[in-house]
């Protein structure tokens, strides 16, 4: 494959064939109602820029209600869409990039508590920096120089200076570049690390459980994942390589059997599957075991769609114009998915509570349509978990407050039993034991350890009621 223009060419040789061929099959969309086990309505389409590849979730403006920002390849510039509350959002924002900007990634980058964003521009070999202030605009962009042909950005503290720092993928070079954060919105000069070849996407996790981030970066042309372990100082060791399906194009991390140790998802855009690597604790993996989704998964992601506190998988799938759900068994394994129909040629998805029902729904980017379709939850729950905030910010040292919030169905007003997340990574819940209540809302308060590492850190929380029915919702901590 020619690596000029990569994104480019990629959609319109490989991901426009697979559209084609589903539509002269007539493959049919539609999931028997028997079988399907998780929900979703009908999508809402909203105005992009033009090429939407990649989408990043936030709140931008401080209003407490989650915004979208899509990097445009074809307009060379991110679109912000201030979100309404009840899953709606409102009309685009365009603010300027580099040329073919290509991955998008929130953080607040300056120290000012307002989110920022990074976004790879792959034909112009960097990383813009576009400063918010915190109603939804943001300043002019500041370029950092990255390697050839950049394709994905990671965010992470990955030296323990408090400041957050950049992972870039970058295609021609087969590396990733590693540019450490000021903490004043500036990087200095990239350095390089070698992955395997053809690398598209890059993810932060520990994988060793020693405190310090590592990467696991998807290798297209390799049909492998990379692993490069981090030293805490900002280096990383030589990357060891784990075997995927066919067509590696996007890695997310999670613990899908419940060992407390990180695992990965690699979506194979080639075979239209999904691979599952359960991590060993160590920075090993086991061998893949493989799960299908809809044609050219392009992206995927972890969350818990059903409610049932087990992490599920949703792809982005541009062959088929869908997005697969794979509900989770807690055990590592996977069912079978059900698919829901999104816009054109779908390449990103992001997950968040749109409208404040405690489910948790999807925002599809569509590269051909020049929109990002919003699929709401509608899965029957009896009672789910939600925040008042989904996102909190604190300092090493301190305490969060944090109000988890108790929907239930209409008439039900039965007993909860929530329980805090168990300590990790030097974050500790106050206090530390279940609640069982039949109130509104329940407040944990979480102490952030002096030794945190900056960045945001996900703290699942979990229920149940009488019946034994479960829900779990995902706090994002940021420490900066």
């Amino acid at each position: 494959m020619q690596r000029q223009d990569f994104a480019r060419l990629f959609r319109l040789s490989g991901a426009l064939s697979l559209s084609l061929l589903v539509v002269m099959l007539g493959v049919p969309l539609e999931l028997e109602e028997a079988d399907q086990t998780v929900s979703f309505g009908s999508k809402t389409d909203f105005r992009t820029g033009g090429g939407p590849n990649s989408l990043a979730v936030g709140d931008f403006n401080g209003d407490g209600k989650l915004d979208l920002a899509t990097a445009n390849i074809d307009s060379n510039n991110v679109s912000i869409l201030p979100g309404t509350g009840n899953g709606s959002f409102g009309s685009k924002t365009d603010f300027d990039t580099g040329i073919t900007p290509v991955s998008v990634a929130t953080g607040d980058f300056n120290g000012d508590g307002k989110l920022d964003l990074a976004v790879v521009n792959q034909d112009s070999d960097s990383v813009s920096i576009l400063l918010g202030n915190g109603t939804g605009s943001f300043g002019p962009k500041t370029d950092f120089a990255t390697g050839g042909q950049p394709f994905s950005v990671a965010v992470g503290d990955f030296n323990g200076d408090g400041n957050l720092d950049l992972a870039v993928v970058s295609i021609n070079d087969d590396s990733i570049s590693i540019l450490l954060g000021t903490g004043a919105g500036s990087f200095g000069t990239k350095k390089d690390f070698d992955t395997g070849t053809t690398p598209v996407a890059v993810a932060v996790g520990d994988f060793n459980g020693d405190g310090k981030l590592d990467l696991a970066v998807a290798n297209l042309d390799d049909n492998s994942v990379s692993i490069l372990l981090g030293t805490g100082t900002g280096s990383f060791g030589a990357n060891t390589d784990f075997d995927t399906g066919s067509g590696p194009f996007s890695v997310a991390v999670g613990d899908f059997n419940g060992d407390g140790k990180l695992d990965l998802a690699v979506s194979n855009v080639d075979v239209a599957t999904v691979s599952i690597l359960l991590g060993t604790g160590t920075g090993s993996f086991g061998a893949k075991t493989d799960f299908e989704t809809g044609s050219g998964p392009f992206f995927v992601v972890a969350a818990d769609f059903n409610g049932d506190g087990k992490l599920d998988l949703a792809t982005a799938n541009d062959g088929s114009n869908t997005v697969s759900i794979l509900l989770g068994t807690g055990a590592g394994s996977f069912g079978s998915k059900n698919d829901f129909v999104t816009g054109n040629a779908p390449e990103a998805v992001g997950v968040g509570d749109f409208n404040g029902d405690g489910k948790l729904d999807l925002a599809v980017a569509n590269a051909f349509g020049d929109t990002v379709s919003i699929l709401m939850n509608t899965t029957p729950f009896v009672f789910t978990l939600a925040f008042d905030l989904p996102t909190v910010t604190a300092q090493p040292g301190t305490k969060a407050r944090v109000i988890v919030r108790i929907n239930r169905s209409a008439g039900f007003n039965g007993n909860v039993t929530v329980t805090p997340p168990e300590p990790a990574m030097g974050i500790k819940p106050k206090p530390p034991d279940p609640i069982a209540t039949t109130d509104t809302n329940v407040i944990f308060k979480l102490k952030i350890g002096g030794g945190v590492p900056l960045g945001p850190h996900p703290e699942t929380f979990t229920a149940h009621d009488d019946s034994g029915h479960t829900s779990s919702a995902t706090l994002t901590v940021v420490v900066q």
